[in-house]
């Protein structure tokens, strides 16, 4: 998933936040994304030592379908996508 978000937000952020300010908003989404990885890749690697792989990548998909499922949900009540 990696591989398709990064090109595709890239584009879409610089097509809607002004030159000024473009390489901030970059910076910041970098930023979250590398917080989350920090949050949840420990949690991820704990779940596998004590249970699966399949199971860690069960949680893994769980754990940022839920929150990406409520994002879609207020994105398409705001109609942006």
């Amino acid at each position: 998933m990696r591989g398709i978000n990064e090109p595709v937000l890239k584009d879409y952020i610089n097509q809607l936040i002004g030159s000024d300010i473009r390489a901030t908003v970059l910076s910041v989404k970098q930023l979250i994304g590398r917080m989350i990885f920090n949050i949840i890749g420990p949690f991820i690697g704990w779940i596998n030592d004590l249970y699966t792989l399949q199971i860690a990548l069960f949680m893994s998909g769980i754990i940022f379908f839920v929150p990406g499922l409520v994002s879609l949900f207020f994105l398409r009540r705001l109609k942006v996508v």
